[in-house]
């Protein structure tokens, strides 16, 4: 049986032992605190959001720029769209400007309430196979908590900011840390190998799979339609032509995935689905995209198989198989991460 990937003994001991010069007075006891948590649904991270006393679905959503608010929620709620300030609009790759703003004053997440939290007011497609959602949280809202993606348990647990410093990955002694630094936009950025070649990848929990574009696939790999890549079914209505590649292996600090099939859009696909990664503020237009404008993008399809808890204050990801659990000796065997589940019944 083809497995979907592990992570090796030999690496982990080597992450934790980095770890410990990393973070030589670290709290053995210390233990995040939870403040809010959702149960999760299979194919998208989707929460309830209460606003103003109503509940509404939201997207969570780590590779976006800002979050969004569906301008019929907010006619819903009364809440009257300012324009942004003068140079801070927001610049869509397909040229589409968003300019107005809502303030919300009074937020809930779990027992945690906020208030001023600011929303773009941004029409939100619909995307198959997932019920509709009123707006989306992305990196300027979420990197105020730490994010505990328990796909195993299908849930989502908001726990307090950097509090535990190489200790994040309180249900388990065997995690291995994963580095990562943010852009401007707060996405997790993290250095991967896949089959040899060194790039960068973004941690987007807002991707249903994992993908990159055709200029990518040939420049870094040598892919091209008639060299190594395969034609999927078109289940789009488009008359573009998607690929697919199963790469050997994606290399991620300790962390393995093998036999890894990626989506590789086609250049006029990929300046859509990517453009979400391409956002631009005014006033920092001249400085280009706001990222590595061909990243690898690591969808829920491959997230799913893992428990990632995303330290945001310390730039750390502690990573283990979904289905990983508390114990307090390393692994005789290697981790394997948990097999994808079916999809539930409704």
């Amino acid at each position: 049986m083809t497995r979907a990937g592990h992570i090796k003994p030999a690496l982990f001991a080597l992450a934790m032992a980095q770890a410990a010069c990393l973070h030589p007075a670290r709290d053995d006891n210390c233990r995040p605190v939870e403040l809010a948590s959702f149960d999760i649904a299979y194919n998208a991270v989707l929460i309830t959001v209460t606003i103003n006393g109503a509940g509404y679905v939201f997207m969570v959503d780590t590779g976006g720029y800002v979050s969004t608010l569906a301008p019929g929620v907010a006619d819903a709620l009364h809440l009257k769209p300012a324009p942004v300030e003068h140079g801070l609009e927001i610049y869509m790759a397909d040229g589409t400007v968003l300019d107005q703003f809502v303030t919300v004053d009074d937020l809930q997440l779990g027992l945690s309430k906020t208030g001023g939290v600011r929303f773009v007011v941004q029409p939100l497609k619909s995307r198959a196979g997932l019920e509709y959602f009123s707006g989306t949280l992305a990196p300027d809202f979420l990197h105020n908590f730490d994010l505990d993606f328990d796909f195993g348990n299908r849930k989502l647990n908001l726990m307090s900011p950097g509090q535990c410093p190489g200790k994040g990955a309180y249900w388990s002694v065997n995690a291995i840390e994963v580095p990562f630094r943010t852009d401007k936009a707060n996405h997790i950025v993290v250095p991967v190998k896949l089959d040899g070649v060194q790039t960068t990848a973004v941690v987007d929990t807002g991707a249903s799979s994992t993908v990159m574009s055709q200029e990518l696939a040939r420049r870094a790999f040598g892919l091209a339609p008639n060299k190594g890549l395969e034609a999927l079914p078109n289940a789009t209505g488009r008359s573009l032509v998607q690929f697919q590649h199963v790469f050997q292996t994606l290399k991620l600090n300790g962390v393995e995935i093998d036999d890894l099939p990626i989506g590789i859009l086609p250049d006029e696909m990929a300046k859509s689905a990517l453009s979400r990664h391409e956002f631009k503020m005014a006033d920092r237009r001249p400085t280009g995209p706001v990222m590595n404008a061909d990243p690898v993008i690591i969808g829920i399809d491959v997230l799913r198989k893992f428990h990632l808890y995303v330290d945001y204050k310390n730039e750390t990801l502690y990573v283990t198989s979904a289905d990983a659990s508390y114990n307090e000796s390393p692994p005789e065997q290697p981790i394997t991460p948990a097999a994808t589940q079916p999809a539930p019944t409704p």
